[in-house]
């Protein structure tokens, strides 16, 4: 299982991803108060897989992210200064990658 997650606090998209599998989860996290809810999924899971497995959860924070889509790898962009909440979207492009904005 591998963690990967948009360092802004604005604009947090999460990306849960398991080994074996075809499919990512992809999140967007969003708080009325504009919250980093991040860091307490990160620990919540960190720990959880830790007593499962017994080793570390690998995590990667970066405003470029990869997600798996049955074989095909998407790339996910983060907008910089994008806003959370209901108006923020993903938007595929043209050139097959997906912005979130």
């Amino acid at each position: 299982m591998k963690l990967s997650l948009s360092p802004d606090a604005g604009n947090q998209v999460v990306i849960i991803q398991l080994r074996g599998n075809n499919n990512d989860l992809v999140l967007s996290l969003n708080s009325a108060k504009n919250e980093d809810l991040s860091g307490e999924l990160v620990g919540i899971l960190s720990s959880a897989y830790s007593k499962k497995m017994g080793r570390n959860l690998e995590v990667l924070a970066s405003n470029r992210l990869t997600a798996r889509s049955g074989k095909t790898e998407k790339i996910i962009s983060i907008s910089p200064g994008a806003s959370s909440g209901p108006n923020s979207t993903f938007v595929k492009n043209k050139d097959g990658t997906v912005t979130y904005s």
